[in-house]
């Protein structure tokens, strides 16, 4: 505490603290080119410098720019230490000018102010330098291509010079920093007053030196010796382009162009925002930055941001006027403020800022008392209006920076004058020919037409230009893929090979990579990057053992990326920004995790990676559902889903066989419910973009709407095509599905019954306590909650069959609980009454087993009115009871099969077009069944109708020829109804709408002669006309509607409000009977997790009768697959036309639908007729079935012919039960 007060104390102080900061954070823009040759300058590259002359060799302080001389050599770059200038030549010898503390510049020359010299330490002999910068005591150089640093100074107090062991207090000559990361490149340097920070080419940050006030960013006050990894906090995983360093705190340049900020935040220098804490120990992304930055500086006490505009934004101390604001008026700032103007760099200092201006010209604000704003003035107060620095005309300035106390720039003089003057002179520049910090500027792309890559190379202080940043480019892996040879080998292979596995270590280089260049916000180039992978993987330019050594190395980068998983649970990895997560997604790309079915190491990379991506906080799963909805749209179908699903099917199948279901199993169903669900906003977004268009521009242009938004064109199988009369999906235009079919999400696994529908049940009901989330919900929970431990609850995963076998199972288990309660009041009863009478076995003699079910006892020529009679007086209990149906007169049992039948027939009757219950209109055009709004019948019919539909999915009995929209069982779902929905029922009316929603007016119209003439072309109020009781009437859409004419502006809401009216509002009066019939029978939480499709095809089965489903699951007893009469059999089927096969499948089962899933759910048993026939009687005996048990009894006949003749008087003439 004392320490850190202590460095508190001291980055309070006055003007002269801080003087590190300028010695890099001013040093923005130190990179030149290595000679001005090629930059469309003729002149000379030199240094100008002003200010305290103590820093560049003289006694006194130097208020206009003075050229520095360095015996007639160009310079490539320069920096600033504490009381120092450093100057790199171009011929990569190191030069210095300023205090020669302890001759830590000079050996032979006197410890005072020395002018500028070539740097004669023996230890820097022959070394090529290519970028350096100080701090208070110490130095610290990059040595060519980046493989080397060295560092020296006149003390070693707080282990800044990075070279580990024991601090000094004496003078310390050059040494190479080790950095713990092996081969590291480091490209660029930053030094504070007591702390350095390296980048290396990984986008990685390492820190050393004194960190009592957190400048570490290690997230403790401990100084260190040894240089530390930055990756914690906000930085955890995030790729960095640029650093900077100021007296006592850090800050970072993301390659999204977000600002991390650390260290000292007293004055509000981190800009943070109200109440800064005095010291951040963490990086911590600066928020209140809302458009990406280009060029980042530290100061003393003050930090500055150039964004993407050119915009310079500070924040910190202003007591001198250095954020260019009246010290008056503003003492300090802890949010970033705007400085006038359009800039291109900018450098700070302890208490100045120096700014290049768009126009090549150099400004300067805040403490001039040495001379620091370099206009030829000396004053005691501080200046805040921006001062011109009175440089020479002819110069073409190519970097600023500043020191503490004296400020430098880099310039080319030019025979034809500098930037500004031939803006001034009106010269026109060819592309690619204008210097602008020392790299040429592009024809397009930011505001000031460099890329970001561009950017970091040209302005970044202590930039070493050779060491250029290590992401991979799609580029490069296309080159490599397509340059394979014949037998799969080239000369490229083991480069191609070392950067993967450099890149698969880095999570900061997997998160920078494969991105396209010049963007201002990384956008992944998914495309390209598939298609290059593809090509690799065919090449097979690599060995197993080379694809494992792949696979190790991405398992070291997620353990990397992630940390612990163990503690997780408590604290979810630190990963919550696009740039943190983005390689990621690069993974799942990758060949590597393609094959989790055949190899146990893509299996293992795979689940390592499902679970950290399940265990992302909430932010970072917005993150990376944003870059899969942003940036993978083209490869969601065909790589991500495919993959995610097919690891998700591959743990469900270890699970059964282990008996034991891992967390890899919920890890991944959690992943692929993120993936379904950027789907959907992929769905929305699309939906939203085609109503617009569709409204503002016309059809012409919707293609290209989505086209651009999936990311393809038009025209071939897999596009998806614009149908002006399809039925639109929501009120205004009609919208593609979603990119990937909601099919596709489900686990095949599933469907195949690997997983008991029982063991399922339980789960949902211990883990996910019988309650199905809204997708909302479920992604909100982190990976280790219970209930995400049902298949259940990633309800776009299931298929419906499956929810349909678990459904079943909790059928069965209420009915069971009816049985239990009966039981247990016969009991009671007994008991109370002392009657009890036991059975030899065992059980109550006096039981009456009809308590036990629904019984339902009817008679064929009064089915409607016998059940009507049951279902009124039974109790709301007994509905919850199995269904037990008899007919009168008949001796069948019911197993199964004679419910089938019930419901069947009641359909028959009940369910007809030519009810009272139904709508003629409807029935007429649509040939469905909707509710007649005018209907003579009673609540309590309505409510009947209810209870048989519930019954029929309670005892699940499918099959019922209801013929219902399926807008009736969306509506019991709770389901929002639309056009589409109107569309199924009355398809006039909702092509008249569509004619109404893409009628678009003139171009030339204005907005409200468009409307009038939209309005007397159709004419339309917010009214609706209907007949009531043989009367017509009138009802308004909204108050006042009879008087408000539909304008084009308000014709979606129009439609909005006519469906809400025909579909809901207009038929509440029998709907809602018949939703509450439905629901006393049927209030399972499972239903929630059906779709209104699926609940409909539960009630009415499937239509399609496809016998190459039913074959291959048929089981045979007494004949085989083989049996002659099994192949005529099969024939027979195949000839039948789609009514035989009806009445074949009603005369098996009871009912002419398929099961949802359709007849591979059906489970046949064909059975042969025991006893032995005499070969004479073969072919007089029909054929029988059982239909509670899915069973056709067949006998064996003597020909195709009679089996044929056999079958279809079976199932053409058959009604009623009998007993065998």
């Amino acid at each position: 505490p004392g320490e850190a007060a202590a460095a508190l104390a001291r980055a309070d102080a006055t003007g002269d603290v801080g003087a590190a900061s300028g010695s890099d954070g001013a040093a923005d823009g130190l990179c030149a080119s290595p000679t001005s040759q090629g930059s469309g300058y003729g002149g000379q590259v030199s240094c100008w410098a002003w200010g305290s002359g103590n820093a560049f060799g003289e006694t006194r302080s130097i208020a206009t720019p003075m050229q520095l001389q360095v015996k007639g050599r160009s310079l490539r770059s320069l920096g600033t230490a504490w009381d120092q200038t450093l100057l790199v030549a171009s011929s990569g010898a190191l030069w210095a000018a300023g205090i020669n503390s302890d001759r830590c510049l000079f050996e032979d020359r006197p410890e005072g102010p020395q002018a500028a010299a070539k740097v004669d330490l023996l230890e820097l002999d022959g070394l090529q330098v290519e970028a350096a910068a100080g701090g208070r005591a110490h130095i610290i150089t990059i040595l060519e291509d980046g493989e080397k640093v060295l560092s020296w100074g006149s003390n070693n107090e707080f282990g800044q010079l990075g070279h580990g062991g024991a601090i000094a207090l004496a003078r310390v000559g050059p040494r190479a920093v080790v950095l713990p990361a092996p081969r590291a490149q480091v490209r660029q340097v930053a030094c504070g007053e007591a702390h350095s920070l390296l980048l290396t080419v990984a986008g990685t940050i390492f820190a050393f030196g004194d960190g009592s006030c957190g400048a570490l960013g290690s997230g403790a006050t401990e100084s260190s010796a040894q240089p530390m990894p930055v990756d914690s906090g906000d930085l955890r995983a995030l790729p960095v382009r640029a650093i900077a360093a100021g007296a006592q705190h850090s800050l970072a340049l993301s390659v999204g162009g977000g600002v991390l900020a650390w260290g000292c935040g007293k004055h509000g220098r981190l800009g943070l925002g109200p109440e800064p804490p005095d010291a951040v120990l963490l990086p911590r992304r600066v928020s209140a930055l809302l458009e990406p930055a280009l060029r980042i500086a530290a100061g003393g006490r003050h930090s500055a941001v150039i964004v993407k505009n050119q915009r310079c934004l500070l924040t910190g101390s202003n007591d001198h006027g250095q954020l260019g604001q009246s010290p008056s008026q503003l003492k300090d700032s802890c949010a970033f403020l705007d400085l006038p103007g359009h800039w291109k760099a900018v450098a700070l200092g302890s208490s100045h800022s120096l700014l290049l201006s768009r126009d090549g010209v150099v400004f300067a604000c805040g403490k001039s008392d040495q001379g620091q704003l370099g206009n030829g003035q000396v004053e005691a107060k501080g200046c805040s209006d921006l001062r011109q620095v009175s440089l020479p005309p002819g110069l073409a300035i190519m970097g600023i920076a500043t020191g503490p106390e004296h400020g430098l720039v880099l310039a080319a003089s030019s025979p034809s004058g500098g930037d500004s003057e031939r803006r001034a002179a009106g010269q026109e520049e060819a592309p690619g020919q204008q210097i602008m910090m020392g790299a040429r500027r592009k024809a397009s792309g930011n505001p000031d037409g460099r890329s970001a890559e561009e950017v970091s190379d040209s302005v970044l202080p202590g930039v070493c230009i050779s060491a250029k940043f290590g992401d991979v480019k799609v580029s490069a892996l296309q080159s490599w893929g397509k340059g394979a040879g014949p037998d799969g080998a080239k000369a490229g292979d083991e480069e191609l090979f070392r950067s993967l596995i450099a890149m698969f270590t880095s999570p900061t280089l997997m998160n920078a990579s494969f991105c396209f260049p010049g963007l201002d916000h990384p956008r992944l180039d998914s495309d390209g990057l598939v298609q290059a992978f593809d090509d690799l993987w065919r090449a097979d330019v690599w060995s197993e053992k080379q694809r494992s050594q792949l696979i190790a190395a991405a398992l070291q980068g997620l353990e990397r990326w992630g940390g612990d998983p163990k503690g997780w649970k408590d604290s979810p990895p630190s990963l919550v920004h696009r740039d943190q997560v983005r390689g990621l997604a690069v993974l799942l790309l990758c060949p590597l995790v393609s094959e989790v079915d055949g190899s146990p190491d893509a299996y293992a990379l795979m689940a390592r990676l499902m679970s950290l991506i399940a265990a992302l906080p909430q932010e970072g799963r917005n993150a990376f559902t944003d870059i899969v909805v942003e940036d993978l749209v083209r490869v969601l179908r065909s790589v991500l889903v495919l993959r995610v699903r097919r690891f998700c099917n591959a743990a469900v199948r270890k699970a059964t066989q282990a008996k034991a279901i891992s967390e890899s199993v919920w890890e991944g169903l959690l992943v692929l419910d993120v993936l379904a669900h950027a789907n959907t906003l992929i769905q929305q977004r699309t939906q939203k973009e085609l109503i617009v268009n569709a409204e503002h521009t016309g059809q012409d242009n919707v293609n290209k709407v989505v086209s651009r938004i999936s990311g393809r064109g038009f025209g071939g199988a897999a596009d998806r095509q614009v149908d002006s009369g399809a039925a639109p999906a929501t009120p205004g235009f009609w919208v593609p599905e979603a990119t990937v079919p909601a099919k596709e999400f489900e686990l095949e696994c599933l469907a195949e019954g690997i997983v008991p529908p029982d063991a399922e049940f339980l789960l949902f009901v211990q883990n996910a306590q019988a309650k199905v989330l809204a997708t909302s919900e479920l992604l909100k929970l982190r990976p280790h909650d219970a209930r995400l431990r049902s298949f259940v609850v990633h309800r776009q995963l299931v298929p419906a069959t499956f929810l349909r076998r678990v459904l079943h199972v909790e059928n069965h288990y209420r009915q069971s609980v009816q049985h239990q309660l009966v039981m247990q009041d016969a009991i009671l009863t007994a008991v109370a009454g002392g009657q009890i009478q036991m059975t030899p076995s065992g059980g109550l003699a006096n039981l009456d087993m009809n308590n036990f079910f629904l019984p339902i006892n009817v008679r064929r020529d009064h089915l409607l009115e016998d059940t009507l009679q049951v279902l009124q007086d039974a109790a709301p209990a007994d509905l919850q009871k199995q269904l037990r149906v008899t007919f009168r007169g008949e001796e069948g049992q019911d197993a199964g099969g004679v419910s089938r039948e019930f419901f069947k027939l009641l359909g028959e009757q009940l369910f007809v077009l030519q009810s009272m219950f139904f709508d003629k209109v409807v029935a007429e055009e649509a040939r469905l069944l909707w509710f007649d709004r005018a209907s003579p019948k009673e609540s309590v019919d309505f409510w009947m109708l209810g209870v048989v539909l519930g019954l029929a999915v309670y005892n699940s009995l499918p099959g019922l020829d209801a013929r219902f929209p399926v807008c009736v069982f969306r509506k019991l779902r709770g389901e929002s109804l639309g056009l589409e929905d109107l569309g199924e029922l009355f398809p006039m009316v909702a092509n008249s709408f569509r004619t109404l929603l893409k009628w678009q007016p003139s171009e030339d119209l204005e907005k409200g002669a468009a409307n009038e003439l939209f309005a007397n072309t159709f004419c339309l109020d917010f009214t609706v006309s209907f007949q009531d009781e043989g009367q017509s009437r009138t009802k308004e859409l909204k108050p006042g509607g009879k008087d408000l004419a539909v304008t084009l502006e308000s014709r979606a809401e129009f439609v909005t409000l006519y469906c809400d009216w025909a579909l809901t509002e207009g038929v509440a009066k029998q709907f809602e009977p018949f939703k509450r019939g439905f629901s006393r029978v049927c209030e399972s939480p499972l239903l929630q997790a059906f779709t209104g499709d699926e609940l409909s095809r539960i009630v009415m089965g499937e239509t399609d009768i496809e016998l190459d489903n039913l074959r291959p699951k048929v089981k045979y007893e007494g004949y085989t697959a083989a049996s002659e009469c099994m192949f005529w059999f099969w024939s027979v089927l195949q000839d039948f036309d789609s009514s035989h096969r009806r009445l074949f499948l009603s005369f098996v089962t009871g009912s002419d639908r398929s099961p949802v899933g359709g007849l591979g759910e059906l489970q046949l048993i064909i059975q042969k007729k025991p006893g032995a026939l005499q070969k004479g009687n073969k072919g007089r005996r029909l054929p029988t079935a059982h239909t509670c048990f899915n069973t056709l009894i067949l006998p064996e006949y003597g020909s195709l012919i009679q089996l044929r003749e056999a079958l279809v008087a079976a199932i053409e003439n058959t009604e009623g039960f009998g007993l065998e």
